[in-house]
């Protein structure tokens, strides 16, 4: 085969298929990796957020609570106090005075209280610990932001429970507190801290939350962080319980506490996806890393898949399509081969069947030279037409030649595109090949009948073989009916088909087939020195045997032919032997065998010394093996290709040679140097597996763990160890 061309453009896009292909599949792995983990990480965030801030606002609610009941607690006191008695029953100033003073002391005590308000309805009286409150027209004023706001005395803090009233008229913007009163003559008013009150919200303010407020039952902003954005999400109809809804973007907590208030919290998932952004943005240099570990990946993984494809490529590919790639490429070069192979098969085939036909056109001339009816061209027996059968006869009379009359016979019973040629001559018994053509069933039973008829009408005895399409069976057929012949005591017309399956007797002779066969394989070993013995034996033979003419013509082109065929499969070049083959050819096909038969012989023997000759001396010697694997066995690319590479010969005959040579297949005989290599280097080395492997050839260490034990029955590890502790016990 001439030396293969790679096209740029098939070698480069089969390149940068394999390339991108690789570069896909872990881009997708990538990709998928980091949407996955961003996908969880979302959803444990959102998880973990969400009851972070479930238990911060439960918190701030606890606290809200708290401070309404230390407000409770300081209540109680305060209604109990000895000064704010006396001043109901003294009017005079220092009783008010004495009160006041208690009362603004009971302010000071406690920061969740900005001011104490205590009225006496029935003295219409005010004391205040801050703020100025005063009594006009039967109704109180509070002083806010320049501006007297009319203060609800007597309609909250006598129903039997706590409530708050968020005063916003006029800008007022007071949280007012209405503690549970015993009498109705008296109210206490607490004026809530809204600076305590931000305090607690923006202390408890978690993270992820963008807005938080505390608000009343008429969805009034009492306090609030970030208010214009949970503006939207307070919902009135909810405000009895605690709840909390989710979408897409936000979610809403709300909680409500001690006298009916609300605290509402909004969180944003935004805000959070946008943390996980940035966390993984700050994760991209890992991923360059993760990407870069996986082009190394591909390279290698090219090295594994790609690169011997391209190598074998390269040695097989000879006209590589321009937009083709490798596969495509190495099978057209495979196909291109076994086509080439059967072809030339074919052609050593019709190149013995031609010189069959001309050694049997021949021999029937020859025999039918005196015969005027019945002469057909031979090339009707090797049209192998569908329905055709050729026949053949073996027919003995008592007194005279039984040719002329058997040919009548069988032109008058038979159609005119049938055929009966004589193929031997005897004294008292001819052999005749009948071609018996066209679709008719049983032609066996018609010839039988016929045969039956021309018995009672001549006497003949008839022996028949049985049937075959093809004209290379003829020597089969001739034995068939020769065997057939020797039960004619029994039976004057004899049939093949009747005696095979309890015929018994045997011939004095046969086609050689396993003595060709035998030959074959001799030559196809080379052990050239049994081959000419089995030659002889085989020559020998034709002359010992009392083979018919034309098996000795069949046998001798079947000879030729089959050296042909054996020197083109073991490389010997045709025209080293052409002159004394086609001179031996000649011999066979045109003259008799008793006048050429030395020259024949002399032939053969000859081509069988020159093809030893131009083997000897292209010969690949066991020492130039071993020492071409002792130099490359440790590669990791050393393998049978390479080594066939080396002599220039196919692999399938290097791995014949390489079995025939040292009895043992190429991958075991490469195996047992490697493994003694290895456990040489774990005796007397400290060498990490790792390196070990690589050192003798495989990169794949998992791969030379696995062969190790199964050689071994342990692993390399357990290997070393058992070897220091042999040398410890020494």
């Amino acid at each position: 085969m001439k030396k293969p061309h790679i096209s740029y453009h098939t070698q480069y896009a089969t390149l940068l298929k394999y390339f991108f292909s690789y570069f896909i599949i872990l881009s997708i792995l990538i990709l998928g990796f980091f949407f996955a983990v961003r996908f969880q990480l979302k959803n444990i965030y959102f998880q973990t957020l969400d009851n972070q801030i479930q238990e911060r606002l439960t918190l701030i609610q606890k606290q809200f609570n708290d401070n309404i009941t230390r407000v409770n607690e300081l209540h109680s006191h305060l209604v109990s106090d000895i000064n704010l008695t006396l001043s109901r029953y003294e009017n005079n100033d220092w009783s008010r005075y004495q009160a006041s003073r208690r009362i603004n002391e009971y302010a000071i005590s406690n920061n969740f209280i900005q001011d104490i308000i205590y009225i006496d309805r029935k003295k219409n009286e005010v004391l205040s610990s801050g703020k100025y409150v005063k009594y006009k027209d039967g109704s109180y004023f509070i002083y806010v932001n320049q501006k007297f706001i009319e203060l609800p005395v007597g309609s909250y803090g006598h129903s039997g429970k706590n409530q708050f009233l968020y005063l916003s008229k006029d800008g007022s913007n007071l949280l007012l507190y209405f503690p549970i009163m015993d009498s109705s003559a008296f109210d206490t008013i607490y004026v809530i801290n809204k600076q305590e009150l931000q305090t607690i919200l923006r202390n408890g303010l978690p993270f992820g939350i963008v807005s938080i407020c505390l608000s009343d039952v008429g969805q009034n902003i009492i306090t609030a962080v970030n208010t214009n954005e949970i503006l939207p999400y307070l919902d009135i109809n909810k405000k009895e319980k605690n709840y909390n809804e989710r979408n897409s973007k936000e979610a809403t907590y709300a909680l409500s506490t001690s006298g009916n208030l609300l605290i509402v919290a909004l969180s944003s998932k935004e805000t959070l996806i946008k943390y996980v952004d940035t966390a993984f943005q700050k994760t991209y240099l890992i991923l360059v890393c993760i990407g870069s570990i996986g082009i190394l990946l591909i390279l290698w993984a090219m090295k594994l898949t790609y690169w011997p494809l391209h190598l074998l490529t390269k040695k097989v590919v000879e006209h590589p399509m321009l937009n083709g790639n490798y596969v495509e490429g190495i099978d057209r070069a495979f196909t291109s081969v076994l086509s080439e192979n059967r072809l030339l098969q074919n052609k050593i085939d019709h190149y013995r069947v031609e010189m069959q036909k001309s050694i049997l056109d021949s021999i029937i001339t020859e025999n039918n030279r005196d015969s005027t009816v019945g002469i057909a061209d031979i090339d009707q027996l090797f049209n192998m037409e569908p329905g055709s059968y050729i026949f053949v006869v073996k027919v003995m009379a008592k007194y005279s030649s039984p040719v002329q009359k058997f040919q009548n016979f069988i032109t008058k019973n038979l159609s005119p595109q049938d055929s009966c040629l004589t193929l031997e001559v005897a004294k008292h018994y001819a052999v005749f090949l009948i071609y018996y053509s066209g679709y008719e069933q049983y032609k066996d039973e018609v010839l039988n009948l016929l045969f039956h008829d021309l018995h009672e009408e001549t006497g003949y005895y008839i022996a028949v073989s049985n049937s075959s399409p093809s004209p290379l069976t003829i020597p089969i057929l001739y034995e068939n009916a020769s065997l057939a012949s020797s039960y004619w005591n029994e039976n004057p017309v004899v049939s093949y088909g009747n005696i095979e399956s309890q015929a018994t007797k045997e011939l004095s002779y046969s086609y050689p087939y396993r003595k060709l066969d035998n030959l074959t394989q001799l030559l196809l070993d080379q052990n050239f020195t049994d081959a000419r013995t089995q030659m002889g034996e085989l020559l020998n033979s034709i002359d010992k045997e009392n083979f018919p003419e034309f098996f000795i013509h069949c046998i001798l082109i079947d000879i030729l032919a089959m050296y042909v065929n054996v020197m083109n499969r073991l490389n010997v070049k045709f025209k080293s032997y052409s002159d004394i083959y086609f001179e031996a050819l000649y011999f066979c096909r045109s003259c008799a065998y008793e006048e050429k038969k030395e020259e024949i012989f002399r032939n053969i023997y000859q081509m069988i010394d020159i093809s030893e000759t131009e083997l000897l001396n292209t010969a690949i010697h066991s020492s130039q093996i071993r020492q071409l694997v002792m130099d490359n066995y440790t590669s990791p690319d050393f393998s049978i290709s390479g080594l066939a590479d080396s002599f220039h010969v196919s692999i399938a005959y290097m791995s014949y040679l390489f079995k025939k040579k040292f009895n043992q297949n190429f991958s075991d005989f490469l195996w047992e140097l490697r493994l003694h290599k290895a456990e040489d280097l774990l005796k007397n080395t400290d060498m990490s597996i790792d390196n070990i492997s690589i050192s003798v050839g495989y990169l794949n260490t998992s791969s030379f763990r696995r062969k190790f034990k199964q050689a071994t029955g342990i692993t390399p590890s357990q290997y070393r160890n058992r070897v220091e502790k042999a040398q410890e016990l020494n």
